[in-house]
């Protein structure tokens, strides 16, 4: 499955338990010599903040929403 970041800012983010967090503001990658970037996480937006969540924390992300692996 190929994602775009366009397709996916702005889908919602939910928790373990299924409460909803926030909004994917941005993907962060990491700038390498070859190939492509590497995913390191995104950018979580709650109400007043972006908050970093690394790529270990995400169970699942689709064009519907992001679910994490936390509560």
């Amino acid at each position: 499955m190929r994602l775009f970041i366009s397709q996916l800012v702005g889908r919602p983010i939910f928790s373990a338990n299924g409460e909803r967090l926030g909004g994917l503001r941005d993907v962060v990658v990491g700038l390498e010599e070859a190939g492509y970037p590497p995913v390191r996480g995104i950018l979580l937006r709650d109400q007043r903040h972006d908050v970093f969540i690394p790529i270990r924390c995400i169970q699942s992300l689709d064009l519907e929403k992001v679910i994490l692996t936390v509560s």
